[in-house]
């Protein structure tokens, strides 16, 4: 059966970019609080990182911690101080250490979301999507502003990693929490998210977006992955309706009209199939495939001249037994018997196909050339092709033509075939 296939219509997963919102390097949300030995130490640090010295603020706050006299400070202020030292290590490139004390930041305050986002910011440089993902998660939930690119980027992060369930429950959030922002790259991940989730039908109403609202081949890209779906989804009935308004937008379209004629076909409307298989055709030339389904067609809807029009179009080497077989049909309907018998003669010698050589020997017969039907068929008994019948007609055939003896003798090998003896038997005893 005919099938509208569609290039790259699953939608590939392409490379998700994380909007990576970049290391914080902020002193301290407030420092007021501070012991003052912490603030003293901090304010060196960054003033070496501002003056481009890394290695020298991540070795001052290093010793400042390891210090003893340091410890009770320490207790109040760590989370501050390791994450002043992870951003001098990470501007030394020092992603290990920078990692040790990011984790040790959140470890001392699991809501300090500045060390989550540069936690995720690091894992995503190191190659730890998953992780890269957890993280501006965590930034987001912990965040007194609520950013939407933290979101964003722990969604795709979680689409990246396939960690489908996760990236879909980030994207509801962007869409909920942040409706005015919502853009069709958001839409877009979502729905692979979805369909690598096994959940199409919760994906249908992104697409069915995204195929009204995207122009150019981003447009085509999206109606032609929602015909998809619609057809996957057993949705037949939107699938039509669909085709037809996109033959009806773009009706110089070849792909439009060849999926209006598969879907008219599976459910089997075949004179509406047939002419939107011939709009297909008049816009780009049909393969053999396609040809072999128009004769099809036009032979089923009783059109056998435009049938063996068809299948004269197509190589010979194409034309199998069963194609054969239609066009000397279609011929025969049209009372084209010479038309009939050289198509067999062409087409038997290579096909080797004995119900050919015995339909041969019928129009012969059928059309009162007798002399020739005897001929046929007494080939045809000899290659094996129903013998019984053939040498039954033979006699037949010599008999209509005149000539007794040769009837006589084909009635006599008839009878030595069970399914025709008896009645080969009656016509011997009529000639004798």
């Amino acid at each position: 059966m005919f099938r509208c296939r569609f290039k790259n219509v699953m939608l590939a997963i392409v490379t998700v970019g994380l909007l990576v919102p970049g290391i914080c390097f902020a002193k301290a949300d407030s420092q007021e609080s501070l012991p003052l030995p912490v603030r003293q130490v901090l304010y060196k640090a960054y003033t070496a990182m501002n003056e481009n010295k890394p290695a020298e603020a991540a070795a001052l706050l290093c010793k400042f911690k390891q210090d003893p006299k340091n410890a009770k400070d320490m207790e109040e202020a760590r989370a501050m101080v390791e994450f002043g030292e992870g951003n001098a290590r990470y501007m030394a490139k020092d992603y290990k250490g920078a990692l040790a004390c990011f984790e040790q930041a959140v470890k001392a305050d699991p809501n300090y979301s500045a060390a989550w986002s540069n936690m995720a910011v690091l894992c995503h440089e190191m190659g730890d999507t998953l992780k890269a993902g957890q993280c501006f998660l965590q930034a987001y939930n912990t965040g007194e502003e609520k950013k939407s690119d933290l979101l964003y980027s722990a969604a795709a992060a979680f689409l990246m990693t396939e960690q489908y369930a996760d990236s879909i429950a980030a994207f509801e959030r962007l869409f909920k929490e942040f409706p005015q922002q919502v853009t069709n790259q958001w839409r877009e991940y979502a729905v692979h998210a979805y369909l690598g989730n096994k959940q199409p039908k919760r994906a249908l109403q992104l697409v069915e977006y995204l195929a009204v609202n995207t122009e150019g081949n981003e447009w085509r890209r999206w109606n032609e992955f929602l015909l998809h779906q619609y057809l996957d989804l057993e949705m037949n009935k939107k699938a039509l309706s669909l085709v037809k308004r996109l033959v009806d937008k773009e009706p110089g379209d070849p792909i439009w009209w060849k999926a209006l004629a598969n879907l008219h076909l599976s459910e089997n409307r075949l004179e509406e199939g047939l002419m939107a298989l011939w709009a297909y055709g008049k816009i780009t030339p049909w393969n053999e495939e396609e040809q072999k389904l128009a004769a099809d067609l036009f032979l089923v809807l009783d059109v056998p001249a435009e049938a063996v029009a068809i299948l004269e179009l197509l190589p010979e080497k194409e034309l199998t037994a069963s194609m054969v077989r239609q066009g000397v049909y279609c011929y025969r309907r049209m009372q084209q018997t010479d038309k009939a018998i050289a198509l067999l003669d062409k087409h038997a010698g290579r096909l080797k196909d004995k119900e050919l050589t015995m339909l041969r020997a019928d129009i012969f017969y059928e059309s009162g050339k007798f002399c020739d039907a005897c001929a046929a068929y007494e080939k045809a008994a000899k290659e094996g092709c129903s013998p019984g019948r053939a040498w039954l007609m033979a006699g037949y055939s010599a008999l209509a033509h005149g000539d007794k003896n040769k009837a006589n003798l084909a009635f006599q090998k008839a009878t030595t075939f069970q399914s025709h003896s008896k009645e080969a038997k009656n016509m011997l005893k009529r000639l004798s």
